[in-house]
């Protein structure tokens, strides 16, 4: 992953939140996707699954007029990501104009995946000198060889 890859899921990020609509959220986040508003989010504040980040999203949608966001990589090592940027409501007659300054991280907790069409498609672990993949759902054939030969590329790598 790089800059570019994270800025490719950014820009979707803002569209989504901006268009209110269950399809594009969903394409952002894998089945299993955890979700916290606020970092160290207690349990009961931590959104857990594709499904229920979508609906959560669209429980108190913001007004798609009424807000502008920019969020840009800050620091991107391996799998993991730093984002920083701003999100601005507009005034409205009950609220006054409103600015947040926000860094948001993706870092797995131990869980290396790894990617289909620019979307986490699974797990991986290395043990006993093999890969082994756990895809989220069934992968088409090609996809599924495409993914078994990477595996065997990054056992090599481990191995030596």
């Amino acid at each position: 992953m790089d800059r570019d890859d994270v800025q490719r899921w950014l820009d979707p990020y803002i569209e989504a939140w901006r268009a209110n609509e269950p399809e594009p959220i969903a394409e952002l986040f894998a089945p299993d996707a955890v979700y916290r508003y606020r970092p160290y989010a207690d349990e009961d504040q931590t959104i857990r699954g594709r499904d229920a980040i979508v609906a959560a999203w669209l429980e108190e949608p913001d007004v798609p007029d009424g807000w502008d966001a920019r969020y840009e990589p800050f620091a991107v090592d391996g799998d993991r990501a730093v984002a920083t940027g701003w999100s601005r409501y507009l005034a409205t007659i009950e609220e006054p104009e409103r600015t947040f300054y926000n860094c948001y991280t993706r870092m797995p907790p131990s869980y290396p995946t790894f990617l289909v069409d620019g979307q986490v498609a699974g797990t991986w672990k290395y043990v006993d000198g093999r890969v082994t993949t756990t895809p989220f759902e069934a992968l088409p054939p090609d996809v599924s060889a495409a993914v078994d030969a990477e595996a065997e590329r990054l056992a090599a790598l481990h191995s030596d």
